[in-house]
């Protein structure tokens, strides 16, 4: 007589095989939402270190920032719309043959997540002046890394320690920042100009939109 028991058997396992393919396929698509993904995909410090001849230690040290998202114009086409306000262990002090002091200095950057590579979120960011200081743990990579733009440094912010500073803090540094000469800017040096006018880029942003939009208005052929 067969074994009445290995039918089921077998019909356990499959069962039990699509339940944990569907648990990964699952797993997957949610662990950018809770892991490093695109910072596992995209950052090797050892290969960034040769490319720009920088020690590995170095660039792959961990940093707690302070940043202020100020876009200039206030315009949201800005592609450095975030500055860098400190930076600890303070960022010369590191290899002081190599880097400037930027005690005081307004530091434009790229800033991204490591689960996604992108810019936080409108609704992070909000509407005040309180809601846009921000402190998180970085790394900081040389201008022009991961494909970012050549003029700016890159910062790769963990998305778990990101928050808003105080309301204390945020006003000490928007009233700081007001006072002339308090801080420099380095939106005014000349070696790190990367080009952005706000009125021009609002105005070729129209004008694209203006086409693609007589594009899509017109017969098809």
């Amino acid at each position: 007589m067969g074994n009445p028991g290995r039918p089921e058997s077998s019909t356990s396992r499959v069962v039990a095989v699509m339940f944990i393919v569907i648990a990964l396929v699952i797993a997957w698509f949610c662990a950018p939402m809770f892991l490093p993904m695109w910072k596992w995909r995209h950052v090797d410090f050892k290969k960034l270190a040769a490319e720009y001849k920088v020690d590995e230690k170095l660039i792959s040290m961990q940093y707690q920032a302070t940043v202020r998202y100020a876009p200039r114009g206030n315009s949201d086409l800005d592609p450095y719309p975030f500055q860098i306000l400190t930076m600890t262990p303070d960022w010369q002090s590191q290899d002081p043959e190599n880097r400037e002091n930027e005690d005081h200095l307004l530091v434009r950057c790229t800033f991204v997540s490591d689960k996604a590579g992108t810019m936080p979120s409108s609704l992070m960011i909000g509407n005040t002046f309180k809601d846009r200081y921000f402190k998180a743990k970085v790394w900081r990579l040389p201008a022009g890394a991961l494909g970012f733009g050549t003029t700016r440094p890159v910062l790769i912010y963990d998305s778990l320690s990101l928050d808003k500073v105080t309301m204390g803090e945020s006003d000490m540094f928007d009233s700081e920042i007001r006072k002339s000469g308090t801080w420099e800017n380095d939106d005014l040096w000349e070696e790190r100009d990367d080009g952005f006018d706000p009125g021009v880029a609002a105005a070729e942003a129209a004008e694209k939109a203006a086409a693609e939009a007589e594009a899509a208005a017109a017969p098809a052929q």
